[in-house]
């Protein structure tokens, strides 16, 4: 019995955004205030966005795990998972930006990435990309809004 409850003690904190929503820049920011809250030990500040290890390089740091929640890049709206029973009971820490902010983020970064993603996710002009069903705003409000009407399951 003792031994579950240290273990749902230490249960990560989930991070979640939709994809390009600023969670690299918001595990940076976390990474550099952990480190110096509890003068983490370092070894290049790149590690700082490692939010994930630092309960295991020290105890007292809360165990952190980032999470996209299944929304993945070539995902549409309607193929988004609308249930969160999975993290009832879970602390979860979500991070919501424009979906114009992050649409835009999503096609600049298609744009300077293409040999990794290939073109078939640019569609022209930003306009079009935005209105697109797998990258545009719709998706982004869709995904926005199932966490509003599962508010109430996790921590």
């Amino acid at each position: 019995m003792l031994r579950k409850l240290r273990k749902a003690r230490r249960a990560p904190t989930i991070l979640i955004s939709d994809p390009k929503s600023g969670r690299t820049r918001l595990r940076l920011m976390l990474g550099k205030a952990l480190r110096d809250h509890f003068d983490l030990k370092l070894s290049r500040d790149r590690d700082l966005l490692a939010v994930q290890k630092f309960s295991k390089i020290d105890r007292r740091a809360p165990p952190l795990k980032p999470s996209h929640d299944g929304a993945l890049f070539r995902q549409t709206a309607e193929e988004l998972e609308t249930s969160k029973s999975d993290l009832m009971e879970k602390d979860v820490i979500l991070l919501c930006r424009d979906p114009r902010d992050v649409s835009i983020s999503s096609w600049y970064h298609r744009e300077k990435h293409t040999i990794k993603y290939g073109r078939e996710a640019l569609e022209g002009l930003v306009s079009e990309y935005v209105r697109h069903p797998v990258h545009g705003v719709e998706k982004v409000v869709a995904f926005t809004n199932i966490w509003a009407e599962n508010r109430e399951i996790p921590g």
